[in-house]
């Protein structure tokens, strides 16, 4: 429900009452949304001490990613596939995690490959099909990916979902498709989630007002820095240039290494006449181009045109992806 705060002082209330590690699981991942970075790590701590393992080794590489350590996160999620038990639906969701900081970090074989393992596991993850669409689609093979995202959205519908496969069928030539498949998006996208509906409508340059008013409600609950980029992608949508240009402060405050927080704030800086730092920031984000959708590597190429010709070839995909702690992908000790 979103409803972050109230959680946190539900967290809180257990806490007092029992000391259980999934307690302090349940409180930092609260406020890791919330935005509250410290708080999350204190959290992680205490569950750690508690229970050392799969459960707490994968926070710690999410909140590890947040703060902009993309390879320390790879090594706690290869760290917690390493201990995990072999149960197969923890297991997959694990793996997955291991294949997105895999993908961010251009490994793009591997992020393929761990992907394909939890589909073994659990037939039909819409994650798992999520993830190997994105790879499909960062490389360029929406024929590839199509399939991959039409199950996804069609065993979980959602607003992220639909977003991708708009885009894929667009970059498969069904253009019709992608009309349908909007159309849903602008029927259930409010409802289901409205941080992505947000997202997605200042994207598309549709109804920046509600898209304002959408960001700004999630940020009341939910002041990560993925909602501060909503705010901001929002406010630029606005014509708030200046204001989007103090919210694209906020999401970047962390280091995340999220290449659509860097397109945001590469066009917003533009706006704002900061040429030098939109150029920096249109690096960051062509660094990390194969996580963008095709409709937002398309912005990216067209507003900074030939800045791929500025970069090395080693900073646009970084080599050698991760390194492997156990040498194996899909087995545990």
């Amino acid at each position: 429900q979103h409803r972050f705060a109230d959680a946190e002082q539900a967290a809180l209330a257990l806490i007092a009452e029992r000391q259980r590690w999934f307690d302090w699981a349940l409180l930092g991942d609260v406020r890791l949304e919330r935005g509250d970075v410290q708080g999350a790590a204190t959290a992680y701590q205490h569950m750690a001490d508690l229970r050392p393992g799969p459960e707490a080794y994968v926070r710690v590489a999410r909140l590890r990613w947040v703060t902009g350590d993309t390879v320390g996160a790879a090594r706690f999620a290869e760290m917690a596939v390493e201990a995990a038990a072999p149960e197969p639906s923890s297991r997959a969701w694990l793996l997955l995690e291991l294949a997105g900081y895999a993908h961010e970090l251009g490994d793009d074989a591997r992020a393929d490959r761990l992907a394909q393992r939890a589909l073994e596991l659990r037939p039909d993850y819409p994650p798992g099909l999520e993830r190997r669409a994105l790879v499909a689609l960062g490389r360029g093979d929406a024929a590839t990916a199509l399939p991959l995202i039409e199950r996804a959205q069609a065993v979980e519908p959602a607003v992220d979902h639909a977003w991708i496969l708009a885009d894929t069928q667009r970059a498969a030539g069904e253009p019709e498709a992608a009309i349908a498949t909007e159309a849903w998006i602008a029927e259930h996208g409010q409802a289901l989630d409205p941080r992505t509906y947000s997202l997605y409508l200042a994207s598309r340059g549709l109804d920046a007002s509600l898209a304002l008013t959408l960001a700004d409600a999630e940020l009341d609950q939910r002041s990560d820095v993925h909602s501060w980029d909503a705010l901001a992608w929002a406010l630029l949508a606005a014509g708030r240039h200046d204001d989007a240009w103090q919210a694209a402060g906020r999401a970047l405050n962390e280091g995340t290494q999220d290449p659509r927080l860097f397109l945001h704030a590469a066009l917003i800086a533009r706006e704002v006449g900061a040429e030098d730092r939109a150029v920096a920031l249109a690096s960051e984000a062509l660094r990390l181009a194969t996580g963008l959708l095709p409709s937002e590597r398309a912005r990216l190429d067209a507003a900074f045109p030939g800045q791929s010709a500025h970069l090395p070839l080693s900073q646009i995909r970084p080599p050698g992806g991760i390194p492997s702690l156990t040498g194996d992908d899909t087995h545990a000790r």
